[in-house]
C-alpha cells in the first residue's frame, strides 16, 4: 500500500509566517496540472505500482485552484494505478475558498476528508499572521463543508504567537471543541528565515513568547483535547477514536508514497526523492523527463534514522524487535545503550505494548529526545 501527495503550489497572498513553497502566479496553473499528470505516471516504476490507499492535495492552497483540476488529478490516480476500495482522500482548504458549490464537487468527486487552514479563532491573530479570512469566515466554512456531507474534518491551529495570552488560547480551543469536529493539527509558530514574521523579530518589532508561556499553551491543549476524547497520536496531531489522517500516518509508519508537484518529496523505503522548488524548473524538467528531482539511496544507518525520527514523533513508539529485524544486531546495540540512558532519566517511557514512545509531556522538547538515539 502507498500514498500519493499532490503539491498545489499556489496562493492568493502569503502568510507572514510561511515558509512553504508557493506562488501567486495564476498564469502558470494550467501547465503545473499538466506537469504533475505527466509525473504521476512516472512514478508508477518508482512506488512499483502499489496499490494507493490514501490521496492528498496540500500546497500552497488546493482550494484556490479549480475544481476541474481537481477532478483532473484524481481522475489521473485511478488511471494509473490501482487504487483500494474506499481510500483516504484529502484536500487542503482555505475558509474564504469554500462555498457550497465547491465543497459539493469535492464531495462528489470522492474527496472524504478536508484538512481546514483556520489557525485561530481570533481576528486579531488572524491579520497579525496575515490570514485573509476572519473567524466568522471559519466558522460559516465548516458548516458548509458538513452540509455537503464531510464527516471527517480537521483545523489546523497555531500557538506559541507573540501577543497570544493563555486566556485568549482556550477561548481558540474551546470554540474548535464546540464545532464537533474530528481531528485537530496544533503547531508551535516558528519564524523561519524568508519571512515577513522572521524579518519582524529580527528588527524587535514583535518579540517571541517565552518558553514557559509555549509549554503551557502546549500542555492546556493536551488536557482540554484529552478531556474531549481526542487521542494525542502524534506530536502536532490530535483525534477522536478511528479519524487519525491515515496518509500522514503512512509517512511516520515507513509507507511508501509519491510525491507530485514541485519542492514535493517521495519515499519508496530504499529511496527518497525531492524534487526542484522552481515552477518553470519542474515543468521544463518533467516534460524531458529529467533534471526536475534529486535522488538519495539510503544507508542502513539512514534507515535506522528514519525510523527513529518518524516513530518516535507518534504515541505507538519503537520497537526494539523491529530494530533488530530490519536494521541488525550492531544497531540495536547501539539503540539500547542510549534508550537506557533516556528511560532512566523518564524522558522515554516503555508503552503497554513493550514499545519505547516519548511521554506526552516531553513530546515539545522531543527532537533532542530523537536525536540522542541516531547513528552517525
Amino acid at each position: 500500500m502507498a500514498g500519493i501527495y499532490f503539491h498545489i503550489p499556489f496562493c492568493k497572498t502569503r502568510c507572514s509566517y510561511c515558509d512553504f513553497f508557493s506562488s501567486v502566479s495564476e498564469e502558470y496553473i494550467p501547465k503545473i496540472i499538466e506537469a504533475e499528470i505527466k509525473e504521476l505516471e512516472f512514478k508508477k516504476e518508482y512506488l512499483n505500482c502499489e496499490t494507493i490507499e490514501t490521496i492528498y492535495f496540500g500546497g500552497g492552497t488546493p482550494s484556490f485552484i479549480s475544481e476541474n483540476n481537481i477532478q483532473q488529478l484524481l481522475n489521473s490516480v485511478y488511471k494509473n494505478f490501482k487504487v483500494c476500495d474506499n481510500p483516504e482522500i484529502t484536500i487542503e482548504v482555505n475558509p474564504d475558498d469554500i462555498s457550497s458549490q465547491k465543497a459539493n464537487s469535492f464531495f462528489s468527486f470522492g474527496i472524504n476528508r478536508v484538512s481546514m487552514g483556520t489557525q485561530s479563532f481570533n481576528d486579531d491573530i488572524l491579520k497579525f499572521l496575515n490570514r485573509r479570512h476572519n473567524s466568522k469566515q471559519a466558522l460559516k466554512s465548516i458548516g458548509i463543508l458538513k452540509q455537503s456531507g464531510f464527516k471527517n474534518i480537521s483545523i489546523d491551529l497555531i500557538y506559541g504567537i507573540p501577543n497570544l495570552n493563555n486566556y485568549e488560547w482556550e477561548k481558540t480551543i474551546d470554540t474548535a471543541l464546540q464545532l464537533n469536529i474530528q481531528h485537530i493539527s496544533a503547531y508551535h509558530l516558528s519564524f523561519e528565515k524568508g519571512t515577513k514574521i522572521h524579518q519582524q523579530l529580527k528588527t524587535k518589532e514583535i518579540f517571541a513568547l517565552q518558553d514557559d508561556d509555549s509549554v503551557n499553551q502546549y500542555n492546556l491543549l493536551c488536557k482540554k483535547l484529552k478531556n474531549n476524547s481526542f487521542e494525542h497520536y502524534e506530536i502536532s496531531n490530535f483525534s477522536l477514536p478511528e479519524f487519525n489522517s491515515k496518509h500522514n500516518s503512512s509517512y511516520w509508519e515507513g509507507k511508501k508514497y509519491g510525491g507530485i508537484g514541485p519542492s514535493s518529496h517521495s519515499f519508496n523505503g530504499n529511496s527518497r526523492q525531492w524534487n526542484v522548488s522552481d515552477i518553470e524548473k519542474y515543468i521544463k524538467g518533467v516534460i524531458s523527463n529529467k533534471g526536475y528531482f534529486t535522488k538519495e539511496n539510503l544507508s542502513l544507518n539512514q534507515k535506522y534514522n528514519e525510523y527513529i525520527l518518524t516513530r518516535l514523533r507518534t504515541n505507538k513508539g519503537v520497537s526494539d524487535k523491529e530494530i533488530l529485524v530490519n536494521f541488525g544486531e550492531n544497531i540495536l546495540n547501539h539503540f539500547l545503550t542510549e534508550i537506557k540512558l533516556l528511560t532512566n532519566s523518564n524522558k522515554v517511557i516503555l508503552t503497554n505494548n513493550n514499545n519505547y514512545s516519548i511521554s506526552e509531556e516531553n513530546w515539545f522538547i522531543s527532537d533532542g529526545i530523537i536525536a540522542q538515539l541516531c547513528k552517525i
